[in-house]
């Protein structure tokens, strides 16, 4: 494979897994826990966990994806010396990166809870009492701020990777 043909998979590889990574947590921040037709709240939690899973297997599929090739590419066309705009693409990668475990820190252990007290629910078969009623609201709210805070960051690295050569 030639030099050229391997920066243009790789290129390929980068951009359409970070597609699929920031599309899924742009998706997430917009569409919100989607649990309709859903017959109790530990249904609906449930729902919202697998839903949680199934994209957070995937984002991170293509996060790893993305920064792999990300930094193929980096080490291939910036080793040299770096101006502004290579500065600009390298704290955009640092930002990209650091949204994944941001993530996982805020949401990952409200997710967990979630994640247990739908299952309490439903071996039990009974809906949430007030109290746990508010604990899931706050839950619900800890894992939606955690997805803002990466989609947040991911908008700000795509940015800057989409500009980096303007500079």
């Amino acid at each position: 494979m030639t030099t050229v043909t391997l920066i243009i998979v790789l290129r390929a590889v980068h951009v359409l897994a970070g597609v699929v990574w920031a599309g899924a947590m742009f998706t997430l921040v917009a569409t919100g826990p989607l649990v309709a037709g859903k017959t109790s709240a530990a249904d609906a939690i449930l729902a919202v966990r697998a839903k949680q899973k199934r994209i957070a297997m995937v984002t991170g599929i293509a996060a790893l994806l993305t920064v792999a090739a990300g930094m193929a590419l980096y080490g291939m066309l910036h080793s040299g010396p770096q101006s502004t705009g290579d500065h600009i693409l390298g704290v955009a990668a640092l930002i990209a990166i650091l949204s994944f475990p941001v993530a996982g820190i805020i949401g990952g252990p409200a997710n967990r809870k979630l994640g247990r007290l739908a299952l309490l629910l439903q071996s039990e078969k009974r809906e949430p009492s007030a109290g746990e009623a508010r604990v899931v609201d706050a839950l619900m709210a800890r894992s939606t701020l955690a997805t803002k805070i990466a989609a947040a960051l991911l908008a700000i690295a795509v940015l800057g990777m989409a500009t980096w050569r303007y500079f």
